[in-house]
């Protein structure tokens, strides 16, 4: 594994972070304006994120689910959802820092929230990976729809985040090419 699933987990709040701090500076009607996505606007897709990111709180915390399908608009604006986000982010920073190797290998099952429930049997690491990489992938999206407003997205690569996570100076010729 490249990574410890704390270590995903700071990388999700960096990303996040960055991500909220660029969409912060944008209109509501831009943040809401349809863009042909999976989730219509990037506000909407940054909430899906979010709404993920409770889902699985919930299953492992074994509480029922705090939402219900089909998910509607959660929050008033960006920066409640900011504030959210940024707290689910610090739980999961925790959370994952107590977790075992045999927790990460044991059977997790659960139910799919969507309108035709499946029941999924895999293990909490196979689990926590695909949240992590949902993050990744709608963060993705959001990404492309900031280019497509004239917003510059902010660099979210990896690479970035372990370099300032060690306190390494980011070289000159990489800085201009990673401005926020």
């Amino acid at each position: 594994m490249f990574a410890s699933f704390t270590r995903l987990a700071r990388y999700n709040a960096w990303a996040n972070r960055r991500m909220h701090k660029t969409c912060a500076r944008m209109t509501v009607r831009a943040l809401m304006e349809d863009r042909s996505a999976f989730q219509s606007s990037i506000y909407l897709t940054l909430e899906h994120i979010h709404a993920a990111d409770r889902i699985y709180r919930d299953r492992l915390l074994k509480r029922p689910l705090s939402l219900e399908w089909p998910i509607q608009q959660i929050f008033s604006g960006i920066d409640e959802l900011t504030a959210a986000q940024s707290e689910i982010d610090a739980w999961y920073i925790e959370f994952t820092k107590a977790l075992t190797r045999e927790q990460l290998d044991a059977d997790w099952p659960f139910t799919t929230f969507d309108d035709d429930p499946v029941h999924v049997n895999e293990t909490l690491g196979t689990c926590l990976s695909n949240l992590f990489q949902h993050q990744v992938h709608h963060r993705g999206q959001v990404h492309n729809m900031l280019s497509q407003t004239g917003v510059y997205p902010p660099p979210m690569d990896y690479i970035l985040f372990a370099m300032e996570d060690r306190g390494v100076e980011i070289p000159d010729d990489l800085k201009s090419r990673w401005r926020e």
